[in-house]
């Protein structure tokens, strides 16, 4: 039930959260190394700017990103999609993916430590791994299928050789 608005429960004013980006740039490193630069300066009249444009208080997020290490991460990612792509291969980069496929690499490298404790030399093993290795290079939720796959086979493979 819903309650109507009243002299006594005045309706609330909805105010939508509002995201706004600051982006500051410089065309040269000349005069980067100085405690307060041009960049610093460009961040802080920017944010006056967002500031006075606001009715409501607003809360700054303290997140600053060097535009270099941004490029050479863009530029990795996009290597490794460009890689994948050649391969014919997905590649997905979502934290989540990219979580789930850490966590199956490292299942398949603990069983595979635990194999190797056996010395056991097996063409079956040797088949799953290269299987692996062929997708691990392009993060993608299929990827991560198969290497859940490989790990699991490993692992039961561990248990039936350390039972005999």
């Amino acid at each position: 039930m819903t309650r109507r608005p009243s002299a006594s429960h005045p309706a609330r004013k909805v105010v939508p959260k509002v995201r706004c980006a600051i982006y500051t740039r410089k065309s040269s490193e000349e005069g980067l190394d100085m405690e307060f630069n041009s960049l610093d300066a460009q961040r802080e009249a920017c944010a006056a700017y967002v500031a006075s444009q606001k009715a409501e208080p607003s809360r700054e997020e303290s997140t600053h990103y060097n535009e270099i290490a941004c490029l050479r991460l863009q530029l990795t990612f996009l290597r490794r999609e460009c890689y994948c792509a050649a391969k014919g291969q997905a590649f997905e980069s979502s934290d989540q993916t990219v979580d789930e496929a850490l966590s199956a690499m490292r299942r398949i490298s603990l069983a595979q430590k635990e194999i190797r404790k056996q010395a056991i030399r097996n063409p079956a093993i040797r088949a799953l791994i290269d299987k692996a290795s062929k997708v691990r290079d392009c993060i993608s939720a299929d990827a991560v299928m198969v290497m859940n796959d490989v790990a699991s086979q490993l692992e039961r493979l561990s248990r039936q050789l350390e039972s005999q």
